[in-house]
């Protein structure tokens, strides 16, 4: 049966140290793919155009390293969980506690605006997210918690954490250390937002 395997769509070789835009696609000879600019005919007339030869060797670089390191980040980013986890304050709750990867946690601040709390901790110097990157732009719960039966309200008072191949423990200590500012900060723009009753 004809496959595709797409490690980039949209260039995401950025997500191993790569440069932004590099990115692979590994095809079957069965699957139909259609040339998005035709002229030179390089590649079984499926590109055209001087391929960049450096952004090409820097992604195989990346990737190499990538799977090479990737027992160590992996043990590395489960202490790193395992300690975001411990140090969250009362009231969080981790959205799942099913076994899921260690470089993303997802976990609910009841009472909070997610938006407010990104902005509150990109104020800090933290990124954070309020939900997976397909899902930027989009100002409702994740399909996810609801599913997994956590509420509106509470699901509307999610964020997203996830550790990078960068990612390191003093991070985390500094997310922890200002998180409770940001609750605090979403908190109160929470209770600002609510209508009033006349």
């Amino acid at each position: 049966m004809p496959s595709a395997s797409t490690f980039s769509r949209w260039g995401l070789g950025h997500k191993c140290g790569a440069p932004s835009g590099s990115g692979v696609l590994l095809a079957t000879r069965e699957v139909g793919i259609v040339p998005v600019m035709t002229g030179g005919g390089q590649e079984r007339q499926l590109r055209s155009g001087t391929p960049a030869v450096a952004t090409a060797q820097a992604l195989a670089a990346a990737l190499t390293e990538a799977v090479e390191e990737r027992p160590a980040m992996s043990q590395r980013h489960a202490r790193m969980r395992e300690r975001l986890i411990s140090g969250l304050p009362d009231g969080i709750a981790v959205a799942t506690q099913a076994e899921a990867t260690a470089s993303i946690t997802m976990f609910v601040a009841p009472g909070c605006s997610a938006e407010a709390l990104v902005v509150a901790l990109d104020a800090a110097g933290i990124a954070a997210s309020a939900g997976s990157a397909c899902h930027t732009g989009v100002s409702r719960p994740s399909p996810t918690l609801l599913a997994q039966g956590i509420s509106e309200e509470d699901a509307s008072g999610s964020l997203r954490v996830s550790f990078g191949w960068a990612t390191r423990m003093r991070d985390v200590e500094a997310f922890l250390e200002a998180l409770p500012g940001a609750l605090d900060a979403a908190h109160a723009y929470a209770e600002l937002a609510r209508p009033r009753s006349r």
